[in-house]
């Protein structure tokens, strides 16, 4: 995974919540358990992540651990307003233009 957020949304399609890990500036480590599985000396995770070189992504042997809720709001039309649907075909409650 390229970044933290590509990382978590992989982890979330295949299941998982709550704790992903990124190492060696691509792999992507998925985990149920939530919490640090251990800690790493300062400086141990220095590799920066391809797609968002301003985190890092671990290191040989290291990860970068975090937690993720990767739960989207969707909305959709009632009427001329935007309402919050969990079915619903947009992401942004801004969708009044599109309800007549």
């Amino acid at each position: 995974a390229g970044s933290w957020a590509e990382c978590a949304a992989n982890c979330n399609a295949q299941g998982y919540t709550g704790t992903a890990g990124t190492e060696n500036g691509e792999e992507c480590w998925c985990s149920t358990t939530d919490g640090a599985q251990g800690t790493a000396a300062p400086g141990d995770c220095n590799s920066p992540c391809p797609d968002d070189p301003s985190k890092t992504c671990g290191d040989a042997s290291r990860l970068n651990e975090f937690s993720f809720d990767c739960s989207a709001q969707y909305y959709s039309c009632s009427g001329t307003a935007c309402v919050s649907d969990p079915n619903g075909p947009w992401t942004t409650p801004d969708c009044d233009s599109a309800c007549q």
